[in-house]
């Protein structure tokens, strides 16, 4: 029997997928597809894991010290290890196993600028900011070298005159006044990266509390809501 558990709804959708394609008794069909309600991180997916455990298969004579059945983990290259230590913490050991990379796109820099051309040409000058979302540390990345050159970037501490870490970069910005922008993510993880780990320690307005566009979208209208005042 396949069983699978994951964080992301658009997992639940793929896995769902495969196995209404597959014949229901194939080796390759999963046939227990758990953890997209009740996770939204990598910690509460380890710690679901965990529960789920003890309470699924003690009926099957599998406990904890005897039988484990194996935690097969299938990642990407920017995984963190939060899932492997918090089941290694719970008293269960993990394969780890990297299925696929992620890179940069070959044209991020150019389809950034059409964006922010789209941004400038639809302004009516109704929206105080612009809400920048990154979905991973490696997108943030990627990515924030080529904001600054449109962007005044939120950041909590003062940067020197010599820092030019999150200051707009003028000299290379495309013709047109400089956006405010705010920052939001999906996941803690990238949060924490922005705030505490980047030279610049940028401000994280909002992080959605799963990994949706719903929640996503529902955080923002909250914060934006809850600061109108102050916009």
């Amino acid at each position: 029997m396949s069983h699978s558990d994951h964080i992301y709804p658009s997992t639940d959708k793929s896995l769902h997928k495969v196995a209404n394609n597959l014949p229901p008794l194939s080796h390759f069909s999963p046939s227990l597809i758990l953890g997209s309600a009740e996770a939204g991180t990598g910690e509460n997916l380890a710690r679901y894991i965990l529960t789920d455990y003890g309470t699924r298969w003690s009926a099957a004579g599998i406990t904890r010290g005897t039988g484990k059945l194996p935690l097969l983990y299938l990642v990407g290259d920017k995984t963190t290890d939060v899932v492997p230590r918090v089941l290694k913490e719970g008293g269960f050991e993990t394969l780890y196993l990297q299925v696929c990379s992620t890179f940069p796109s070959d044209r991020l820099r150019e389809d950034i600028e059409v964006a922010v051309e789209s941004l400038r040409s639809d302004d009516d000058g109704s929206a105080p900011h612009t809400w920048i979302v990154f979905f991973a540390t490696s997108a943030a990345k990627s990515a924030l070298p080529i904001l600054r050159r449109h962007f005044a970037l939120p950041s909590t501490v003062a940067q020197p005159e010599t820092s030019s870490e999150n200051a707009p970069d003028t000299a290379n910005a495309l013709p047109g006044s400089v956006l405010p922008a705010r920052f939001a993510t999906i996941g803690p993880t990238t949060a924490t990266f922005l705030r505490d780990e980047h030279p610049s320690r940028f401000r994280v307005d909002v992080i959605s509390p799963r990994p949706d566009a719903a929640s996503l979208a529902n955080a923002i209208r909250e914060f934006d809501a809850a600061h109108a005042a102050s916009l």
